[in-house]
């Protein structure tokens, strides 16, 4: 079975964002990645307009947005 692969994206200044962060924080069976979009910097084709932003497996297809 293939391990489970997250990279969150958030903003420290984002409610939505450190909620989900504090949600995200007691998976146990992944391989979790953050991204501090105020602070990193990011090489990416991807459209990073909302935050908290979620892939998973490095999937375009599983990309999941907040609102």
């Amino acid at each position: 079975m293939e391990s489970l692969s997250i990279v969150v994206v958030y903003h420290p200044n984002c409610r939505a964002s450190t909620d989900f962060l504090i949600k995200v924080s007691k998976l146990t069976a992944a391989d979790i990645e953050y991204i501090n979009i105020k602070d990193d910097k990011i090489d990416t084709d991807l459209n990073i307009d909302v935050v908290p932003l979620m892939i998973i497996n490095n999937d375009e297809n599983s990309i999941f947005k907040g609102e």
